[in-house]
């Protein structure tokens, strides 16, 4: 199985070069990289250490488009390459990449889908823990089911799991609904259990995800438990 690691990029200029620079050492994959349209200078710093590097593949929106797009960029371009399954993993540092190869034994076994899972959530904002708690309340009474993380971006699919997740949420709305498309499709998954690795207060970036973000992933959730597999909306 070919595999290729799937990097989103927004205003990362402090990390992100120090992220792919970890990421190539712990893994033999390549990686597509995405700039989201940033305004800072991390389009100009991947270009700078990485455009002559043979495994990295830099792409770039001109404009913000947002998360899910940027990850759908990264997962089609991946496929034009010749991929097979791809990982996703963050740009500001969090994700650890030494799991990397957990992911890879996962795709390697079998599991269509692999969901990284935080085990020290405790700088996470207010917000975002209310979120992730009602989130699982909702799906565990409309699926049955529920994951202790729903919104780490440490994730991981194979191209024909892909094809019917298929999200359609360009911003925070995008780690619920591959959640609700995985279950909704009956989709073999693996749960990886993943270290969080937080920055220093002074060099994180503010959270933007507000009250009336996490209401409206909120709302969402029972349509896409029921739409139909070719509708879609934004969130």
């Amino acid at each position: 199985m070919r595999i290729f690691i799937v990097v989103p990029v927004f205003n990362e200029g402090k990390r992100v070069v120090s992220t792919i620079r970890l990421i190539l050492k712990s893994t033999k994959a390549n990686l597509i990289v995405v700039d989201d349209g940033s305004t800072d200078n991390s389009y100009e710093l991947l270009q700078d250490n990485f455009k002559k590097n043979k495994r990295v593949v830099l792409v770039k929106h001109n404009t913000n488009k947002g998360k899910g797009v940027a990850m759908k960029t990264g997962a089609k371009t991946a496929w034009k390459c010749g991929a097979e399954a791809v990982i996703f993993i963050d740009a500001d540092g969090q994700h650890d990449p030494k799991l990397i190869q957990k992911f890879e034994d996962s795709l390697y076994a079998g599991d269509d889908v692999v969901i990284g899972v935080r085990i020290n959530k405790g700088q996470m904002s207010l917000m975002r823990k209310l979120g992730n708690w009602m989130i699982r309340v909702i799906l565990a009474v409309l699926y049955g089911q529920t994951i202790e993380d729903m919104l780490c971006g440490y994730r991981a699919m194979t191209r024909k799991s892909y094809n019917k997740i298929m999200w359609t949420s360009h911003r925070y709305g995008v780690e619920t609904e591959m959640i609700c498309n995985m279950w909704k499709y009956g989709l073999n998954y693996r749960k990886i259990v993943v270290e969080t690795i937080y920055a220093q207060k002074k060099e994180r970036k503010k959270d933007c995800f507000t009250p009336m973000d996490g209401i409206k992933v909120l709302l969402l959730i029972p349509y896409w438990r029921w739409r139909s597999k070719s509708t879609g909306t934004r969130a």
